[in-house]
């Protein structure tokens, strides 16, 4: 026997062995006799001697436990052929402690015959942890590493399970309500379990010699719609059938290892309904699987399938390997996480290099616990399906690649750059913290309410992404149901055609947006941005580009603690069919040099502005918030203790058209700095209690009479000159319109112009002369002359009150 550390090199004359790539049956089979050797007299590692090694196709190399395999820069090619399924190298005896290592594994992806055998010859693979044992695939503890893996016509490393299921056993139909006791296995009532009445024999083959089984799904990986919960209690019982033991919180797709002394078994799951018959398909098996696999340093490439197949496998870590250029049959990736559903647990892929694969750099179908760490990628897809539970992607260099992710994941400190990242339709929870998305949109799209939180990104689009990432879309796709976005910033305009963000009008209420920063967001093509409806609080829009909200009668939109500064557009316009939707900002700030802060079409709710401050700076004259009146309909406005400040007289205000009159709009509390006085005009707009350029409600103080503005029965109007003999003020007494101008026969009137007439008011609507008799109508219009005069409203009437003595 060798001492234990000794190296073995590989005598090629005694093995009969060729390294001039000759020979292939004669080569494979000195190998493994070399191996078999190094093995049977206690070498801890055999080397090759440098060279080319032809490997006969249908004797695949078979590396020993307790040993490492050095190539020695040794290069190992398969003999050309026409099989559909090979393996250069193959693992099938259970070995353990297993290292092949430093050196080259060539297929014969350009010299294949795929012509004699129909098929897509998909199946011809560098390295194959086999699913076909000769004694068992239970490898453990394998270390594959400093290997350049290329030409397969399959995947370069295949990590592959033995299915297991026994027979005999159904479970569905076989259900009842209670537990049992896990700590003597008597029948218990419990009304939040169910209990299974079949036994499991521990005594079963499979059981017997692997000392282990598990609970799992179909073979679609499903346990069934009547099974609520995913995990459950297995209490054993020795052959006399007395308590042994008890397991506890066990999940589906988890093997459990057979106490000693166990006869038989029986579950209990952690739910309180019995699913009805056909509703269960949980099964029983002894999954054969690798464990504890290493891949490390290694180059694959150019092969056809596959850089990594993992088809049932646990513990695997793939670190610091190159995986390029795969093409030629479907998948055509990087890495697939494929069969055998949540049985694939705990893969950690990290700090790799993936790109110029044709179609996926990583797709993950179905599994548990599955890190993607550190790696840069560049092209392809990285998917993350929706039988994917408990996935990290963290600290990532994506580029130039997109990503469908539907499955339960945390996406934290990646780099996006030219990416369309996607969260697909599923109800599966998502937090996406710390990323920079670089000309890199987001999509949203998930189908349950609050099951995506997006904290701390920064969306940046420079130049680039107006043109050449135009394809890219929206940077920003929300979906129907309402998520929650925090501490983000969403920087540079939109890309070409395209809108900053998408919003459906049938987005739900209730988005929640907590410190979100919009910066130079403007479209170069001033295209709008939408917001979808929710709750606003500590936002900024910095020329974020004109904003819109959803045509939607039930919107609901409140902004609180938000600021706005912009300059050329109006910032934001509620828009049409908004028979029901709500309005409420407040605490916010509104900066820009003369642009209408709001324009409202069609709200129909409730509109409260409460504690905002407008700044403005004009050179022209502008309205800070203003409506489309022959649209415009609202249950109520408030506007608030508000403070309206300009350095040049502007209206804080747009209602003094006609057809505001009947919109009940209520002024109080505001203080408004150089403005002009005529805030609202009409009896249904409420003015109390606001500190106008230095005086409270200056528009209820006069020297004489109002001769314009509409007035409410019972307002009182305060006298500015009072004196000895005079009044304190006028009461109004007849609710309606002032006008100071009487209708005057064969007299010329300006466009415009209000005139008094047998108790109303009237407007002309062009220039002209009037005839001889005065307008009389209470609605519509009528000619008068060359002129048209419009109703107004009824002619306010005011009487003096408070005599002073």
């Amino acid at each position: 026997m060798a001492d234990i550390g000794c190296a073995y090199l590989i005598e090629l004359s005694r093995w009969g062995i060729k390294s001039d790539g000759t020979d292939a049956v004669n080569t494979s089979k000195g190998i493994n006799d070399a191996l078999q050797y190094a093995f049977d007299q206690g070498y801890s590692e055999a080397t090759l001697p440098k060279g080319i090694y032809l490997v006969d196709e249908k004797n695949p190399i078979e590396p020993q436990s307790f040993m490492a395999f050095n190539l020695n820069g040794a290069t190992l090619k398969i003999n050309p052929n026409g099989l559909p399924n090979y393996a250069i190298v193959l693992f099938q005896r259970n070995q353990k402690y297993c290292r092949i290592t430093n050196g080259k594994i060539e297929g014969d992806r350009n010299a294949h015959d795929y012509t004699t055998v129909p098929g897509t010859h998909e199946w011809g693979h560098g390295i194959r942890i086999s699913n076909t044992p000769l004694v068992g695939s239970n490898v453990k503890f394998l270390t594959i590493d400093n290997l350049e893996i290329y030409n397969c016509t399959g995947d370069g490393i295949s990590l592959e399970s033995l299915y297991g299921q026994i027979s005999g056993y159904n479970f569905d139909g076989n259900f009842e309500a209670g537990g049992i006791s896990l700590t003597d296995g008597t029948l218990v009532a419990d009304d939040t379990r169910i209990r299974n009445t079949i036994k499991i024999d521990m005594n079963q083959a499979n059981i017997a010699k692997w000392g282990y089984f598990g609970l799992y799904g179909s073979s679609y990986g499903g346990v069934g719609a009547g099974i609520t919960s995913n995990l459950y209690d297995l209490v054993f019982y020795k052959k006399d059938d007395t308590f042994l033991s008890a397991k506890t919180n066990i999940q589906f797709f988890d093997e459990v290892e057979v106490p000693p002394g166990a006869s038989y078994a029986k579950f209990i799951i952690h739910q309180n309904t019995v699913p009805p018959a056909g509703q269960s398909s949980i099964t029983l098996k002894v999954v054969e699987f690798g464990k504890q696999l290493y891949i490390d340093k290694c180059n694959i490439h150019d092969c056809r399938r596959l850089g990594v197949s993992i088809t049932g496998a646990k513990h695997v870590y793939i670190t610091e390997c190159k995986i390029h250029h795969i093409k030629g049959t479907a998948p055509q990736g990087a890495i697939d996480i494929e069969d055998m559903y949540e049985f694939n647990q705990y893969i950690y892929i990290d700090s790799n290099n993936f790109h110029d694969n044709t179609s996926y750099n990583i797709i993950a179908v179905a599994g548990r616990h599955i890190s993607i760490t550190n790696n840069a990628i560049r092209g392809g897809t990285l998917a993350i399906n929706e039988n994917v539970d408990k996935a990290v992607i963290h600290a990532n260099d994506l580029r130039d690649m997109s990503g469908l992710i539907a499955g339960e994941v945390i996406l934290s400190n990646n780099h996006f750059y030219g990416s369309r990242i996607i969260l697909t339709q599923s109800s599966e929870e998502a937090l996406v913290s710390n990323c920079l998305f670089h000309n890199s949109p987001l999509n949203i799209s998930r189908t349950k309410a609050y099951c995506v939180q997006l904290d701390n990104c920064r969306f940046f689009n420079d130049i680039d992404y107006y043109s050449t990432f135009q394809g890219l879309g929206s940077t920003l796709f929300f979906s129907t149901e309402p998520q929650e976005i925090s501490n983000c910033t969403i920087e540079g305009g939109g890309a070409k055609g395209s809108s900053l963000t998408w919003v459906s009008n049938s987005t739900k209420n209730g988005w929640l947006f907590n410190n979100v920063s919009f910066i130079n967001t403007k479209h170069a093509q001033n295209i709008v941005t939408g917001l979808p409806p929710g709750n606003y609080s500590g936002c900024s829009f910095k020329n974020s580009g004109p904003i819109s909200t959803i045509n939607n009668p039930q919107a609901e939109y409140q902004l609180k603690n938000c600021t706005f500064e912009w300059d050329g557009y109006t910032q934001l316009t509620f828009d049409q069919n908004k028979k029901n939707a709500l309005l409420h900002i407040s605490g916010s700030s509104f900066a820009s040099k003369e642009s209408t802060a709001f324009l409202f079409r069609d709200v129909g709710g409730e509109v409260v502005f409460k504690q905002n401050t407008f700044s403005y700076n004009p050179t022209n004259a502008a309205t800070m918030i203003d409506f489309w009146w022959p649209t415009f309909v609202a249950a109520s406005f408030t506007m608030d203790g508000n403070i309206f400040k300009s350095t040049k007289a502007m209206k804080a205000i747009n209602a003094s058209d006609p057809k505001s009159a009947s919109i009940e709009i209520l002024f109080s509390n505001n203080v408004v700095k150089v403005a002009t006085a005529e805030i609202l005009e009409y009896q249904n707009h409420v003015k109390i209690n606001n500190y106008i350029d230095g005086i409270v409600d200056p528009y209820y103080k006069l020297s004489s009479p109002p001769t314009s503005g509409n007035y409410r029965r019972g307002q009182i109007i305060n006298n500015t000159s009072p004196a000895s003999g005079g009044y304190i003020g006028w009461v109004v007494t007849v609710p309606g319109t002032a006008a100071g101008t009487a209708w005057s026969a064969d007299t010329s009137y300006p466009l415009n112009a209000f005139v008094y007439a047998n108790g109303n008011v009237y407007k002309s609507n062009a220039a002209g002369k009037s005839s001889k008799v005065p307008p009389s109508q209470t609605s519509g219009t009528s000619t008068d002359g060359s002129l048209v005069w419009e109703f107004v409203d009824a002619l306010a009437q005011f009487k003096p009150f408070g005599l002073i003595s």
